[in-house]
């Protein structure tokens, strides 16, 4: 489809394991498309590559087509009421498949169906993804025509926070007092993994993950950070809604309101497709390879599928691809393979997205969430970082990792070498009312831990002096 790749920094700061490089992404792949051909293509088509562990993604345009489009608010109804229990009811299919009594042959034999099942969840997931972002453009549009140059981060305030699974995650983890795992949210929470791979523990496996994160989290920080995101919402809506004319504001008002409950939608779906089901999917792949008697995320899927029909595995193979994964981590990867897309460069909203490292003049990212603030840099590059997160610092990561929110009630600012205006690190920071900055390739390079850093969430500029920033 195309002749040169993007390093995909925003889902996969590190190497990926064979198992997921040949069943989840390609899963991928087809879902994307999927559902951008029933968007009209709009969202075009996207190829992953994994090379030396790493993932790359190469993006093509597809033909536009015709599609029958639904008012957002029949939309949103239609994915309340059908997209959402349908995730629901997958994940509870999957999560069959890792019963103890259910037989490891059994298990081995799903294997195709399960790897369907996660296609059709993210192609739930990319279908409401991509009407949201068209949504959100189309605000945002009407906002420019009325003279709002800062729109799109705009349109974000406007939604921040939102109802969503998402949120009663967050809210749970906050209130946690005692043990997490006690509450009804762990029966759904137990397989969130680490991170996204099919090596990655999830809280079921490794509790101490959802104990940490909830000894990270504070009441108090969370409410008061809520309170700060509904002060700067409520004062983002009167701007906004006061660019129409009086006739029309009751429609513009009505508009937002979609919008708000199609954002919690996307949410809760990106919790269940885009993570959950990566850890109920582990914990199927673990159940069948009972019958082989390897960790078997080290094989590819043709190899699994022939150790599961009884042929051995080559002696040494799991171990040799350990070591290389290994080897993977200690490398910088090249950002770019051959001659990627003009557009996916020259575009600074995609390019942020895919993670590409463009040289900027300064520290200039994406401002995606509005306010200043000053505090020591703290670089996280890893789970074992998180704890030394300090009240007040400036957390400056790669990407945000679901599993690290609640640390961030602790921080001053968010700083990200990746992501967009609706990434993981640009909501948590709008739903806790801190300015944050994405898309800052390379800011773990430039910063270092412990120095002063100033964050301007509005203009996208980080500076390690205050006199650096844009006045």
């Amino acid at each position: 489809m195309a002749t040169g790749y993007v390093r995909e920094r925003l889902h996969f700061e590190r190497p990926v394991t064979p198992l997921f490089a040949t069943t989840i992404l390609p899963a991928t792949e087809r879902a994307y498309r999927a559902a951008s051909e029933a968007h009209g293509g709009g969202a075009g088509a996207i190829e992953l590559r994994v090379e030396g562990g790493y993932v790359y993604t190469s993006w093509a345009p597809l033909p536009p087509r015709e599609v029958d489009a639904m008012p957002l608010p029949a939309l949103v109804e239609a994915w309340e009421r059908e997209h959402i229990p349908e995730a629901r009811a997958l994940l509870d299919e999957m999560r069959g498949l890792m019963r103890p009594e259910v037989p490891a042959r059994r298990a081995a034999g799903e294997l195709d169906a399960l790897v369907a099942k996660i296609e059709r969840l993210l192609t739930l997931h990319y279908e409401v993804g991509q009407t949201v972002r068209s949504a959100l453009a189309g605000f945002a549009q009407m906002l420019r025509a009325r003279g709002d140059a800062g729109a799109d981060a705009r349109v974000a305030t406007l939604l921040a926070p939102c109802d969503s699974l998402q949120r009663e995650v967050d809210a749970w983890l906050a209130r946690s007092d005692d043990d997490p795992t006690r509450a009804p949210l762990w029966a759904l929470m137990r397989d969130r993994p680490s991170r996204l791979d099919l090596d990655a523990p999830t809280w079921g496996e490794a509790p101490e993950l959802a104990r940490r994160a909830a000894r990270a989290s504070d009441a108090a920080a969370f409410d008061a950070g809520t309170k700060r995101a509904m002060e700067r919402r409520a004062q983002a809506e009167a701007a906004s809604l006061a660019r129409f004319a009086e006739e029309e504001r009751p429609i513009a008002a009505a508009i937002l309101a979609a919008l708000r409950r199609a954002r919690g939608a996307q949410q809760t779906l990106n919790l269940l497709a885009g993570e959950l089901a990566v850890g109920v999917a582990r914990g199927v792949v673990r159940r069948a390879a009972a019958r082989v008697g390897e960790d078997v995320v080290w094989l590819t899927r043709e190899e699994l599928v022939a150790a599961l029909s009884g042929e051995p595995v080559a002696r040494g193979l799991v171990a040799a691809r350990q070591a290389a994964h290994a080897r993977a981590m200690a490398t910088t990867p090249p950002e770019v393979l051959g001659e990627p897309d003009a557009r996916m460069l020259e575009d600074p909203a995609l390019a942020a997205m895919l993670g590409a490292a463009l040289a900027k003049e300064g520290m200039r990212g994406l401002g995606a969430s509005h306010g200043r603030a000053h505090g020591p840099a703290r670089i996280l590059a890893s789970e074992e970082d998180v704890a030394s997160v300090q009240t007040g610092d400036v957390v400056v990561v790669a990407a945000l990792e679901p599993t690290w929110t609640p640390v961030m009630q602790k921080a001053a600012a968010i700083v990200a070498e990746t992501g967009g205006i609706l990434s993981h690190a640009a909501v948590v920071a709008r739903e806790m009312g801190k300015p944050a900055v994405v898309g800052l390739a390379g800011a773990r390079q430039r910063l270092r831990s412990g120095e002063d850093v100033w964050v301007d969430g509005a203009s996208g500029e980080v500076a390690t002096d205050e006199k650096e920033l844009s006045t």
